[in-house]
C-alpha cells in the first residue's frame, strides 16, 4: 500500500470512529490525524496515524497498541491480531 493508499484508509478509519463516538455521546477532539478521547472514566484513549510503517496506534492508560491491515482487510494488533474496532471498543467500555 502506498502513502495515499494508506492515509484514505485511515480517513474512513478515523471517520467511522468519529461516528462511534458520536453514538455514544463521548467527547472528543480531533486534530492534524490524531483523535483525543475523553470518556467518562479510565482516562483519555489518542488514536493516531503512523504512516511510516503504515500503522494506526492506541495509547491508553492500560497500553499502547498498534495495527496494520490485514489480509482480511481489518485492522489488527500487531502483537495478538485483535481487531481494532474490538479494542477500542473495550478501552471506552462501550458495547459491541
Amino acid at each position: 500500500m502506498n502513502e495515499s493508499e494508506y492515509h484514505k484508509l485511515c480517513d474512513g478509519v478515523f471517520a467511522e470512529v468519529e461516528i462511534l463516538l458520536d453514538d455514544a455521546g463521548m467527547d472528543f477532539d480531533a486534530t492534524g490525524g490524531v483523535l483525543d478521547i475523553r470518556p467518562d472514566e479510565g482516562g483519555p484513549v489518542i488514536v493516531n496515524r503512523q504512516p511510516a510503517p503504515r500503522e494506526i496506534w492506541i495509547a491508553a492508560k492500560s497500553g499502547g497498541f498498534h495495527f496494520r491491515l490485514g489480509e482480511d482487510g481489518k485492522w489488527r494488533d500487531t502483537r495478538d491480531q485483535s481487531e481494532f474496532f474490538a479494542k477500542l471498543r473495550g478501552l471506552l467500555a462501550l458495547p459491541d
